[in-house]
């Protein structure tokens, strides 16, 4: 827990600084991406039903064919075949199931960081905003189903900009495979008379998040 306190009065006393002194060099920048991804990937057991999922990975993923995807055959997650295709795949490779999540959620992180370090003006805040947000979603439950598809959506945001209507919609088709509440970015598309600069962008991503964390429920 001190790490995660160290870290956010990093980023806290970052935000006000660069708020004030708009010309510092982001020398930090890539030293917090690094902590933010190696604390978050890598923490052990995060979430009330980390063991679940781990007992999916380890014991019925084995079990699951290619064809039960396409069958009646019921197991969980079975609604989300891109999330089950990635167990399969990590698991065949012999990878374990901490190492599987790390790769997984460090790679989210650092396209999601990336993207909010791009179109925030103050990086720093933002960071810390989002830090805050998904250490929260993880006390509640494991988000890695959510987190893959936020990750996708945040991807297709630039086919949003260059009005490439069908490409998005593939893109929203894949995250749906790996949690369904992602559909609902679908109608971030027909939103033409809201300019996506970066404080809007910024906004939605919070806005999608949200979104799919809390809606995990419902589907």
């Amino acid at each position: 827990m001190s790490y995660y306190l160290t870290l956010f009065l990093v980023l806290f006393y970052h935000s006000i600084k660069y708020e004030f002194m708009y010309k510092e060099k982001r020398n930090w920048k890539r030293f917090i991406v690094f902590v933010v991804i190696f604390l978050l990937a890598f923490s052990y057991q995060m979430g009330t039903d980390w063991l679940n999922y781990q007992y999916f990975y380890d014991y019925d993923v084995p079990n699951i064919k290619l064809n039960n995807l396409f069958s009646n055959f019921q197991f969980m997650f079975s609604s989300e075949k891109g999330f089950v295709l990635l167990n399969i795949l990590f698991y065949n490779l012999g990878f374990n199931y901490e190492l599987f999540t790390g790769i997984v959620i460090g790679s989210c992180l650092f396209l999601i960081l990336n993207f909010i370090e791009k179109k925030s003006d103050n990086f720093y805040f933002s960071f810390f905003l989002s830090i805050v947000m998904f250490l929260f979603g993880y006390s509640l439950e494991p988000v890695l189903r959510q987190l893959i598809a936020l990750t996708l959506i945040i991807t297709g945001f630039k086919y949003i900009e260059k009005r490439c209507f069908f490409k998005y919609l593939l893109i929203i088709i894949l995250a749906v495979q790996f949690h369904l509440s992602a559909f609902i970015a679908i109608f971030f598309y027909f939103l033409e008379k809201i300019k996506l600069n970066k404080k809007r962008a910024f906004l939605i991503f919070i806005g999608i998040y949200i979104l799919i964390l809390f809606l995990f429920n419902i589907f």
